[in-house]
């Protein structure tokens, strides 16, 4: 299972929880989010952990970032231990780490929620 770190999420922070908790992520790491964004059925899922964190080691890490050179689909997902991804105002491409994209037809950022849910599914399709 990987770790989740969410970097300086704001308005999408309660919908990016959700989502990370139904494909069974518990603990999410939140480095300089907004918390004052936490509202509505973030809680009504109880087990949801959210920890206050710093970077985590960037040798296996995977980072999200809309204009990386490699998509999700040049990698394997297996050789990471985390997912690093930011708000959509947040650039990444001065964090260290395996920096890839979503591909899409148009080289546009998404939202963080579907980002994250499109590699989520992506892991869990060789879990399922």
């Amino acid at each position: 299972m990987k770790n989740i770190y969410l970097y300086k999420v704001g308005r999408n922070l309660n919908r990016t929880i959700r989502l990370a908790y139904s494909f069974g992520y518990a603990n999410l790491n939140l480095i300089d989010c907004k918390k004052s964004f936490l509202k509505g059925n973030t809680f009504s899922a109880k087990d949801v952990k959210l920890i206050d964190s710093i970077l985590p080691n960037m040798d296996r890490t995977l980072v999200l970032e809309y204009d990386a050179s490699k998509t999700i689909t040049d990698i394997n997902l297996d050789d990471f231990d985390n997912i690093l991804i930011g708000g959509e105002s947040v650039n990444l491409t001065s964090k260290l780490g395996v920096k890839v994209k979503i591909p899409t037809v148009n080289n546009f950022c998404l939202t963080t929620e579907s980002a994250l849910s499109i590699i989520l599914h992506e892991i869990n399709k060789k879990i399922f």
